[in-house]
């Protein structure tokens, strides 16, 4: 999948080489600003402005879910979708089709919990712990180990 090497290459073009993914240093080497805010209307949002664009992240939110979605708005970003505010449809609010997020989630989990790095890692840490070492929810990493066929019964 095309989410899977632009997230590799970007891991690889930052020098990440073990968990857990700075996401500070990945959006400092596009170039791309974190801003946190408080919202009860988002997790985190990408807005282009000019040709980079801006990523604001809710600092309410949960950490784990503010990592993911960060890494999530970068997947909007590196993979150029289009962006929130060309996607307005006839409901309330920004809208983007179902694709876009569907792609970014799975930059996300890539770019978070490399299958390079779980491989080298998974059988040697237990799923909490792997949670722990990545910086993600548990949810996240069983998702993930599951999708990689790495899961423990």
């Amino acid at each position: 999948m095309k989410e899977a090497l632009v997230a590799r290459a970007l891991l690889k073009a930052a020098g990440i080489t073990e968990p857990p993914v700075d996401l500070g240093r990945i959006a400092a080497h596009l170039g791309i600003p974190l801003f946190e805010s408080a919202s009860d209307q988002f997790d985190a949002v990408f807005v282009r402005v000019g040709s980079k664009g801006v990523i604001g992240v809710n600092r309410n939110a949960y950490w784990a879910r503010r990592r993911f979605s960060v890494a999530h708005e970068i997947g909007h970003a590196v993979l150029n979708h289009p962006p929130v505010n060309a996607c307005y449809g006839e409901g309330a609010g920004p809208k983007r089709p179902r694709i876009y997020d569907r792609e970014a989630d799975r930059f996300a989990a890539e770019l978070l919990m490399p299958k390079l790095f779980l491989s080298r890692e998974w059988f040697r840490y237990s799923d909490d712990a792997l949670a722990k070492r990545y910086h993600v929810s548990n949810q996240a990493m069983e998702i993930r180990l599951r999708e990689l066929g790495f899961l423990r019964e």
